[in-house]
């Protein structure tokens, strides 16, 4: 039984959403509170998995309440409702809450939003994990750019001139964005020169996952550890992104997919860097026994933590409300095995453009070079595919080079 709270200071409003609820009453144990302080009460009195809390409130707002959450109850997740007229203070406090639903609330929508949420932490709820979790000294909040890019997208009228406005207030942002895509990867016909031009090429869903991928890094280009190279890891997922993103042009899979598995890609390896900041003297254990005992990193990381990088990835990414199919491919691209994941699914497109990568780039050495789950592959029909898929690629990257 999954324990919720619902918050909000309008009775009609937690009426309503009890009464659309009520089917759900064998699987979840839902409360209501009309007030922030309440709220803290009852969650003193018994834990919740996740809180759903409306921003305006009499006495303590939504960003107070969900800010105290998140400092005495870490592991619920959280959940604000806010309307068009918060958004500029939601935007600047992002932090506090993990997802983000505009009001009028669209119930549909938020059962959606809670059953995702739900579903991450059961697929993701091993003790080994909430352990390692635990001593992370924090987890990075979901980029403020990257917010206003989605509510963009959810206008009736996106456009793609306010989406290249909002890049481009970040100089940073839309100095290495113009790089990326005047690189060989995209192999555009010239040379893109303005935030605008990029986005009309590339599509609003690349753009997005390309502020996404670039903001995380960003936090973390600092991080210095013996064996550990940021510069390396930069490269390696920015490849394994394009790689996914080609396996899925070559097989005809449709834009909205093709967009996860690039982002699922981009973003399959964000658990190293988390764990190389929250825990770094145990994540150097790790990569001493790569280097000591002949271990890979993922099977090093579970021999320290019981768990790896694959699912801190997945674990941040569940709780920042990203699609399931991208929380896929990033937790499972080590052992889509375990996953029983079939055809083109996440987890295998991740699992095989990782192993190109590293084919494609041997030097990276054993530390670097995880193998391909052959008897997986060959059970769902992918193993040829693969093989295929990483003769093409090469011969794409060859003809590239030569040009």
């Amino acid at each position: 039984m999954k324990r919720i709270l619902f918050v909000d200071d309008e009775p009609l409003l937690l009426e309503v959403i009890e009464a659309r609820f009520a089917e759900r009453a064998s699987c979840w144990e839902m409360d209501f509170s009309d007030s922030g302080q309440t709220a803290l009460c009852q969650m003193f009195r018994k834990p919740y998995d996740i809180i759903v809390a409306d921003m305006r409130m009499p006495q303590m707002d939504g960003i107070e309440l969900l800010t105290l959450v998140m400092q005495r109850h870490p592991n619920t997740t959280r959940i604000m409702l806010s309307g068009q007229s918060d958004r500029a203070q939601t935007l600047r406090l992002v932090g506090t809450a993990h997802q983000y639903i505009s009001k009028p609330c669209n119930l549909d929508e938020l059962e959606s939003a809670i059953d995702q949420a739900l579903e991450q932490r059961d697929l993701l709820a091993n003790e080994s994990l909430k352990k390692l979790i635990s001593q992370l000294q924090s987890l990075p909040s979901i980029p403020t750019l990257y917010l206003e890019l989605v509510e963009e997208l959810q206008r009736d009228d996106p456009s793609l001139e306010r989406m290249a406005a909002i890049i481009s207030r970040d100089l940073g942002m839309c100095s290495k964005m113009l790089q990326l895509v005047n690189s060989a990867f995209f192999g555009l016909p010239r040379k893109i020169s303005n935030t605008e031009e990029a986005v009309g090429y590339l599509g609003i869903e690349t753009v997005r996952a390309l502020v996404l991928y670039l903001h995380i890094f960003s936090l973390y280009e600092r991080t210095k550890l013996p064996g550990f190279s940021f510069e390396r890891l930069w490269q390696h997922c920015w490849s394994v992104g394009v790689i996914a993103r080609k396996i899925a042009q070559l097989e005809g899979v449709s834009r909205a997919d093709t967009d996860d598995l690039f982002i699922a890609g981009l973003l399959h390896d964000v658990g190293q860097l988390v764990l190389v900041t929250g825990v770094p003297s145990s994540y150097q254990i790790a990569l001493d026994r790569c280097q000591q005992d002949g271990l890979l990193l993922h099977e090093a990381e579970s021999s320290v933590f019981g768990a790896g990088h694959a699912e801190v990835g997945a674990y941040l990414l569940g709780l920042w409300g990203l699609p399931s199919a991208i929380v896929e491919g990033v937790g499972w691209h080590h052992y889509p095995a375990a996953h029983d994941a079939k055809g083109l699914s996440p987890a295998n497109v991740v699992h095989i453009a990782n192993w190109i990568s590293h084919q494609l780039t041997p030097s990276a050495g054993r530390l670097h070079s995880p193998l391909l789950d052959e008897p997986h592959l060959e059970r769902v029909g992918m193993l040829a595919k693969a093989h295929e898929w990483k003769d093409a690629i090469a011969a794409q990257e060859a003809e590239a080079m030569q040009a």
